[in-house]
């Protein structure tokens, strides 16, 4: 896929659109109330016929300056930072930090930089090849898994994965984890400027798998599918934390393209896959509220909570490890019932037949 026209503000040269367009091009600022809080940048282009009159129907290109509006309400700035101030124990002062280290304190055009980020990011992943064909590539690797193994790789279909951003509340709130719980000078302070390369899982999906002997394959097939799409530099994160949280996280490079005030300007952002199992996915889900409180709390490093038996963070990990445990031996029942020449290893990963 070609990449959009743009024109830069100095030169006047442009690329191709995607889409193969007669006559010549007319070129107007976009929409002031959907531009990035720092001004007008972005190109709205109208394809013209030879006598110079928009051409009908209007081109299909995606407008990269126009994100998608649809689904929610818009966010409510005020009512969220009125609310977080009056109800969250490091807000307040959190955000003399923060000042502190952007030089200014959060506005609403923060929320609207960071709006306008994402939903171009989740767009272009979206019309990238790599997500096009990945829901064939794990059907197929489904398929190859229940030849055998006699049992099903995914507890859901992958056709129907879809991408989420980050909300921005929380995008303020991991903020306030790097710089104020887990701060870095290698890394430098997370301030809006430094949100999109910093934070690593502003876009993400998650694949279910049924048993506890399918992450590690989905993960390979992941990788292997992502570098014959020519997406470099992987990373993968293996979580086994002493909340009870396991799972494979994997972060795949996407250049995007975002408009500001000077142009057009390519930002990395990462694609976070989560592989988890059904079971973990049903307890995630039920303690995820539990685990964004306390990850939010500063905390001394200590173990005496693994006594405190009677707290809800005691009961979620030590569930979530036990649950661990039941996994490898409904595994192992499986394949035990399956008779002789189940598969017990890793299944072998063919060539990718949606190339």
């Amino acid at each position: 896929m070609h990449p959009p026209r743009r024109v830069g503000p100095r030169s006047g040269q442009t690329k191709p659109l995607p889409n193969k367009q007669r006559g010549p091009v007319r070129h107007r600022p976009a929409d002031p109330a959907i531009l990035p809080p720092n001004g007008p940048a972005s190109i709205h282009v109208e394809c013209l016929t030879p006598g110079g009159e928009p051409s009908s129907p209007p081109q299909t290109h995606r407008d990269y300056t126009r994100p998608n509006m649809s689904g929610p309400p818009p966010f409510e700035f005020s009512a969220w930072l009125a609310t977080a101030r009056a109800g969250v124990p490091w807000f307040a002062d959190y955000e003399a930090k923060f000042e502190a280290l952007a030089g200014r304190a959060l506005c609403l055009d923060d929320y609207r930089r960071a709006h306008l980020v994402l939903e171009n990011a989740r767009s272009q992943i979206r019309e990238h090849p790599f997500w096009d064909h990945l829901p064939q590539s794990l059907s197929d690797q489904d398929a190859r898994h229940q030849t055998a193994t006699s049992s099903p790789l995914l507890a859901t279909d992958p056709s129907q994965l879809s991408l989420a951003t980050k909300p921005f509340p929380s995008i303020y709130e991991k903020s306030y984890r790097l710089n104020a719980l887990d701060p870095d000078i290698t890394r430098g302070p997370c301030v809006p400027d430094a949100w999109f390369t910093q934070i690593d899982d502003l876009v993400r999906t998650r694949i279910v798998c049924k048993y506890l002997d399918g992450p590690d394959e989905v993960v390979t097939c992941i990788l292997r599918h992502a570098a014959t799409h020519g997406i470099s530099a992987p990373v993968v994160r293996t979580h086994a934390a002493d909340r009870g949280y396991y799972a494979h996280h994997v972060y795949l490079p996407h250049t995007i393209e975002i408009p500001d005030g000077h142009g057009i300007v390519a930002l990395t952002i990462h694609l976070e896959i989560q592989v988890t199992t059904q079971l973990q996915e049903v307890l995630d889900q039920l303690t995820h509220r539990l685990y964004e409180s306390d990850r939010s709390t500063p905390r001394a490093p200590s173990d005496a909570w693994k006594w405190q038996f009677r707290e809800a963070r005691f009961f979620t990990a030590y569930i979530s490890h036990a649950l661990h445990l039941l996994e490898a031996q409904i595994v192992a029942t499986r394949d035990h019932l399956a008779g002789p020449g189940v598969a017990t290893t890793h299944i072998p990963l063919e060539p990718d037949e949606t190339v």
